[in-house]
């Protein structure tokens, strides 16, 4: 909600510039407060139990720890804390895997990136004859992992 509010709003502003429309409709609407949620991430315990099962299904483990790693850098530096993330397991011809999705934090300045941490995941996936897939729009992005079946 508050993802198409903002860009909604960003639209109608942008046609205000431009002498389009007279005044911002969107800016008489007030959204719901959000209640941000706290990240909820893997205990020690957990994560050394996906280590260990990794390792014995032929994953390099401290790739597996680089790749949550990163992903969790990602998370908190553009995911929009409002929004619950999406983390699901996924099967395709591809292999199985576990995806992570999330809506992206409105920013006023958009954040640099080189995205050299996309890079890195998919050359570690490749090292583990995976994929790593992405898809983006602009209010959402997904990352996908897959590790083949044998």
């Amino acid at each position: 909600m508050r993802g198409c509010h903002t860009t909604l709003r960003s639209a109608l502003a942008k046609a205000v510039d431009e002498k389009l429309i007279i005044r911002n409709p969107a800016d008489g609407c007030r959204l719901p407060s959000a209640k941000p949620r706290e990240m909820q991430v893997l205990t020690p315990e957990e994560m050394q139990r996906l280590l260990i099962q990794a390792k014995e299904d032929g994953c390099y483990p401290p790739y597996i720890k680089r790749l949550m790693d990163n992903i969790s850098s990602n998370l908190i530096k553009y995911a929009d804390p409002v929004v619950p993330l999406l983390i699901e397991t996924i099967r395709s011809d591809d292999g199985i895997g576990i995806a992570f999705q999330n809506a992206i934090k409105m920013q006023a300045v958009k954040p640099e990136s080189t995205h050299i941490g996309l890079s890195n995941m998919r050359t570690m996936m490749e090292k583990m004859d995976g994929k790593c897939l992405v898809f983006q729009t602009t209010s959402t992005f997904r990352v996908e992992l897959l590790f083949p079946v044998q």
